[in-house]
Formats: structure tokens, C-alpha cells, sequence
């Protein structure tokens, strides 16, 4: 009986969250020219595209079975994956009347001499949390008005949902919101971010994917010190958990992170939040490249951002796991770490 309330209840929140979905769309229509009509027609896109790609992710999940890893090289632990392959053929078919520029994770771009728009796509934002059914996997799109020489900041629109939370945030008319997947509810949401300081802090460092030496060699002393340490390897979703106050920075220093993984930068823009490199460079108008590496570090909050990058370059000016340590204060200005 509670798994069909449960269920019951899903199926309603699922028609009051797209209940403004709109006319079915006719392909390949002209773009509209209205900044508000140009918007909606990328959100119903988004939307629709979205629920295509979950319908076939969970068709195929059913016959493969639970817990079942489809990577195409297992000694590879960033390799494409089965699934991601299937999320792939859906995009391209839905969208191969539409007159955009496709460019998407693990697949070659698709470039058209018609397009009037570019669409950027992470299949599925964490491939290895959906096959093994952990985390909250999820798909993330952005779209840009232009169709070469993309910049972060050039993305006018992102929309991420997660395959297992069902929560939605979308980027959108220079605001981000959030759609619960538990409530239903829809709400705009601003960085909150009150940790001035490491130890203060929420924050999502992320080991994984074999590459954790690489993520010590850079912010070894923030494992120390943080107030707590989280990481789902989804990158989509843990920027947009800064982006509403869940977390205070997110840390990516493993030099395998694409640019994919920052197709959430407009939902963290638009909420106040900043992303910028190990050195502290602001990433807007860095041109996306679909073949590209880039470390980064977000955060809700300009001083910890500020703290963040001045400890990590003293880190490694230091030497390491072999420098003198770091002291870190608290809100108080009181030391409270000192790592060695």
C-alpha cells in the first residue's frame, strides 16, 4: 500500500511540475525572438527532452538489470558507459530536425548550417551512480543563443534533473529555481552561504573516479578542517546544491574534469554564486571546449572562495603532504587547525 501511495503521489507532483509544458513542439520551427519566447521554447525543449531520455534510461536499466556496470572499459573508470550510449541515440534522434548545434559528452558534436542555437548535453551526469543505482545521477542541459565560440557565461539557459530525486533546477531569464522532487514545490533560489571560513563549511570535495591522489595533492588540508565533506560524483547536481545553500564550496582539482561538468555554472550564476579556477580566475569567458579539461572551485561565498584558493596555492608552494602546515581560523578568529 505505500509503495503505490508513493507512487500515486509522484504521478501527481510530476503533472503540477510540468503542467505549463505547453503545445506538443513542431520540429525545426523558426526560434523565437522575444527573450520570454525564446526561453520558454528552450525550457519546453529541455523538458521534453528530459523525459525522453529517463523513459529509455529506464527501459534499458530494467533489462540489464540492478546494479549492473556497463562500462566499456573497466580498467577505465571514466569511460563511456552503455547507458550512456542509449541516452545518446535518444538526443540525437529527438533532435534531428531541430535547428541547433548539438554538443554532447562521449559523442562527436553535430554541427548544422542552418542552426540558429546550441545545445550542450551531459547525458547522464554520472554514469557510474546510475548503474550502480547510488547518488543522484543526473541529466544536464544548457543552451546558448550562439553557435560557435560558446563562453560559461554565453549560456543563457541550463535546466538538471535528477534521475533519482526526481529535484529540478533551471537557469532561466537571469534567475535559478528548484523544484523539490519531494514537495513539488518551486522555489527561486539565492546562494546562502554564511561560512566565511573552511571550518565552517559544507563542503564537497571529491575523491573519486581513482583520482584521489591528484585531489590530495591540492586540498588535502581542506579534508582536515571542513565542518563536513560531501560528494556524490554528480557534478550538475552538487553545483546547484551550492547554488541553493546545501553546500558552501565545491572543490574539483583531479585534472579529469571536463567541461560537461559545468553545465550547471548558470543555475550557480544567477543564484550569486561564483566559479572560478585553482588560481582564482573567473571561468565566464572561457570558451567551452567538448574535448577540454578544467579544474574549479564554487562556492556561495566570496570569502571562503577567497580562503579556498589563497590556502590551496600556499599548500603548494609548501610542497605538499611535505610542507611546515597551514593554519586555518574560525568564525570567531580563533585557530582551530593547524595541518601538518
Amino acid at each position: 500500500m505505500a509503495r503505490l501511495l508513493l507512487k500515486s503521489n509522484y504521478n501527481y507532483m510530476f503533472e503540477r511540475k510540468y503542467a505549463d509544458i505547453g503545445e506538443p513542439r513542431t520540429p525545426a520551427r523558426e526560434l523565437p525572438k522575444s527573450p520570454e519566447e525564446k526561453i520558454k521554447y528552450f525550457r519546453d525543449l529541455a523538458i521534453q527532452l528530459s523525459q525522453k531520455i529517463k523513459a529509455a534510461l529506464i527501459e534499458d536499466k530494467k533489462l540489464s538489470g540492478t546494479g549492473i556496470s556497463t562500462q566499456e572499459d573497466a580498467e577505465d573508470m571514466k569511460s563511456k558507459h552503455k547507458s550512456d550510449q542509449v541516452a545518446i541515440d535518444v538526443i540525437k534522434d529527438f533532435l534531428k530536425n531541430e535547428r541547433c548545434n548539438i554538443f554532447l559528452e562521449s559523442a562527436e558534436s553535430i554541427n548544422r548550417d542552418d542552426a540558429e542555437f546550441s545545445i550542450l548535453i551531459d547525458p547522464i551526469d554520472g554514469s557510474l551512480n546510475w548503474d550502480r543505482e547510488t547518488g543522484d545521477p543526473c541529466i544536464a542541459i544548457a543552451m546558448s543563443e550562439k553557435t560557435k565560440d560558446i563562453c560559461f557565461d554565453d549560456l543563457s539557459f541550463a535546466y538538471v534533473e535528477g534521475l533519482r530525486s526526481r529535484d529540478v533546477y533551471t537557469a532561466e531569464n537571469g534567475k535559478s529555481f528548484y523544484i523539490s522532487g519531494v514537495t513539488g514545490n518551486k522555489e527561486e533560489i539565492k546562494c546562502s552561504s554564511k561560512a566565511n571560513t573552511m571550518p565552517d563549511a559544507i563542503a564537497i570535495l571529491r575523491p573519486g573516479y581513482s583520482l584521489a591522489a591528484e585531489q590530495f595533492k591540492s586540498t588535502f588540508p581542506f579534508f582536515a578542517v571542513a565542518k563536513d565533506i560531501r560528494a556524490e560524483e554528480n557534478s550538475a547536481i552538487e553545483l546547484a546544491y551550492v547554488a541553493r545553500g546545501a553546500a558552501d564550496v565545491m572543490i574539483e582539482a583531479r585534472k579529469g574534469s571536463d567541461h560537461f561538468n559545468l553545465l550547471a555554472y548558470p543555475i550557480l550564476k544567477n543564484a550569486g554564486g561564483f566559479v572560478v579556477d585553482l588560481k582564482g580566475k573567473k571561468i565566464g569567458r572561457k570558451i567551452i571546449d567538448p574535448k577540454g579539461k578544467l579544474d574549479f572551485i564554487a562556492s556561495g561565498n566570496k570569502a571562503l572562495l577567497k580562503e579556498v584558493v589563497e590556502k590551496m596555492n600556499i599548500f603548494r608552494l609548501l610542497g605538499g603532504f611535505n610542507g611546515k602546515g597551514i593554519e586555518f581560523k574560525d568564525r570567531d578568529n580563533d585557530m582551530v587547525k593547524y595541518v601538518r
